[in-house]
């Protein structure tokens, strides 16, 4: 018998003894401590209600477009090459958050090869391989899905040697392959959704994915209700359950999370913002990529749009009417800053590349109804009779659309009706919710291409990488795309198309400024301001939130998922005292323990030695 084998096994019974007894000391106390704080999970769950303002418009991950849903397929589908939380970086090995481990490309930087981990599994218990990369990458491609042609830009086909292999071949060398926020998906159920039927797919009522969740039910307007995935390859959230619940007033919202009916919401009320910020209750602001914009008909196309709308001189002279210190101070309450081009001032980490280009002073716009005026008159339209006419003597009419859903959509559309008028303008501001706006942009007759606008005001959201936001620019976004404005400009896609292929990141900075200058002078979109997201979550009942950008960013609703995996119901840190006293009864009781047994173990070496002495 191997007596170093008996003792070893014997130090490890006792040592677990005390850990039991301690952990279960410790867990008592802390239960005691805050038994008036913490909430019981119902059921045996432990459920996590957010609540938004933002109703996912489709949890189809080809055609959904609304912040909402992309939350949503964060928390369902992985990506290929993941996001570190704090700074947008892509580690590789153990600390990789995507399906990659590690990646590779040829010296021409038109092949790239990526390892994937091993045994990722799918929340309906099948395997996800790098064939299903393959799958993903081919189907976009091969299909044109829309919401991804931007990421996918130059690959040409994508391979899966084997289930942990995937090889991108592209015809040119991609500056943004790492930076592709395309959900994978699965391909034992995908593969039955044809190219032609994806676009009116019906959604299953459960949604299987790789991510630590899945939807198991939906009510439109009501909630979106997530449980976890028991495969996750990173380990079980601390959370089983997570519901999304919709709110149509933003008050509501916040009275919610005050009571404790909600664990974090996004969108909260900024007027009450700091009055929010009571126990249990944190919250937080911050700056995060995207911009509100004032948005042109530009289509020289079939339109039933203003024509005078596809003139860049006259979209670049109303810069000069648009107030945006105005507009955050009042239509934002401050939770913004003032916008100028498409890539987000003040956004961008310390030690990154910042994609912002700041216009120099003599070339920014400022706020001068008289210049506009001036400006609007040498570019053909006059004020005559204090009427503003086009270049046919009659007077200009134009439609703004703002959004219901949206308190400083409202505000601003009413701050710029009353400039835009002063210059002469006159403007039919028109409220109206999300789906009637979009089906006025993308509207057909008689199956041709025909928007029926002429000014919206509405938002985008972005990625780190500037790739996309100054895709929905070019010519191949204007149909069946992102465009909204269907601005053409044979050299911002010249342009476009080189700095997608400019590997050296700084020599890509250069590109992308002259870009943001293109758009900056042509104003297919008025930038107005690039909002604060405001959040609200409970730090006292709840414990385990991660803020991303080194605690400088949002808690939920970014696409970063660490807090739906990391929080969990528990008291936040008591005070000094307490703990400290706390801290030394453990200290003393885990000593008597230790006392205890020390002389269990003598005790039990005396009765062995008998043993083996008799």
């Amino acid at each position: 018998m191997n007596r170093k084998g008996l003792l070893g096994r014997r130090r490890l019974v006792v040592f677990l003894v005390v850990a039991v007894l301690s952990a279960g000391l410790v867990w008592g106390m802390s239960a005691a401590l805050g038994a008036s704080t913490s909430p019981s999970p119902a059921g045996g769950k432990v459920i996590m209600h957010v609540g938004w303002t933002n109703d996912p418009d489709s949890l189809n991950p080809l055609v959904g477009y609304e912040s909402s849903s992309y939350e949503v397929f964060a928390l369902t589908y992985d990506l290929l090459v993941g996001f570190k939380t704090s700074d947008y970086s892509h580690p590789q090995g153990a600390q990789a958050t995507g399906l990659a481990t590690s990646w590779s490309n040829s010296s021409d930087g038109k092949v790239w090869t990526f390892k994937l981990r091993s045994g990722v599994k799918c929340s309906d218990g099948q395997p996800l391989t790098a064939k299903d990369v393959a799958f993903t990458y081919n189907y976009i491609i091969q299909n044109q899905v829309a919401n991804y042609t931007p990421y996918t830009q130059f690959i040409n086909h994508v391979e899966a040697p084997d289930d942990t292999t995937v090889v991108i071949y592209c015809d040119k060398p991609k500056a943004n392959m790492l930076n592709l926020w395309i959900p994978i998906l699965p391909e034992h159920i995908w593969k039955s959704v044809s190219g032609k039927a994806f676009t009116n797919f019906q959604m299953p009522k459960t949604i299987y994915g790789s991510g630590p969740f899945y939807t198991v039910e939906r009510q439109v307007g009501k909630f979106v209700k997530m449980e976890v995935n028991p495969y996750y390859w990173r380990g079980k959230p601390t959370v089983d359950e997570i519901v999304f619940e919709n709110y149509q007033n933003q008050d509501t919202m916040g009275q919610d999370l005050k009571s404790g009916a909600l664990q974090a919401a996004w969108n909260i009320p900024e007027a009450t913002f700091h009055q929010m910020d009571t126990p249990p209750v944190h919250t937080i602001t911050y700056p995060t990529i995207g911009f509100d914009e004032l948005a042109f008909n530009c289509y020289t196309g079939p339109s039933l749009g203003n024509p005078v709308c596809q003139d860049p001189a006259f979209r670049s002279a109303l810069n000069w009417a648009v107030d945006r210190n105005v507009i955050v101070n009042n239509a934002y309450l401050g939770f913004a800053a003032p916008g100028d081009t498409a890539c987000t001032a003040g956004y961008y980490p310390k030690g990154s590349i910042d994609w912002h280009w700041e216009p120099p002073a003599d070339v920014k716009y400022g706020f001068d109804l008289t210049k506009c005026g001036q400006l609007l008159d040498a570019a053909g339209y006059p004020l005559k009779n204090g009427v503003r006419v086009d270049k046919n003597g009659k007077p200009i009419t134009l439609r703004l659309f703002t959004r219901t859903e949206s308190t400083s959509s409202l505000t601003a559309g009413k701050l710029i009706t009353g400039w835009f008028e002063k210059v002469g303008l006159n403007i039919k501001l028109q409220p109206l919710d999300d789906g009637t706006i979009t089906n006025k942009i993308v509207n057909t007759v008689n199956g041709k291409f025909t928007p029926d606008y002429d000014m919206f005001i509405w938002g985008w959201g972005g990625d780190y990488d500037p790739m996309f936001i100054l895709s929905i620019f070019t010519s191949a976004q204007v149909y069946n795309g992102w465009s909204d404005s269907a601005y053409r400009n044979p050299t911002y896609d010249k342009l476009f198309a080189e700095q997608n292929t400019t590997i050296d990141q700084t020599k890509r900075k250069a590109i992308v400024d002259q870009m943001q200058q293109i758009l900056y002078k042509d104003s297919p979109y008025i930038i107005l301001a690039y909002p604060y997201d405001v959040e609200g979550y409970n730090n006292g009942n709840w414990t385990g939130w991660v803020r991303n950008l080194d605690g400088k960013g949002g808690v939920i609703y970014t696409t970063f998922i660490d807090s739906y995996l990391y929080a969990h119901p528990g008291s936040a840190a008591k005070s000094s005292s307490s703990s400290s006293s706390s801290i030394w009864i453990v200290i003393g009781v885990v000593a008597g323990l230790i006392v205890v047994a020390v002389i269990v173990l003598l005790a039990m070496r005396g009765r062995r030695r008998q043993v083996e002495e008799g």
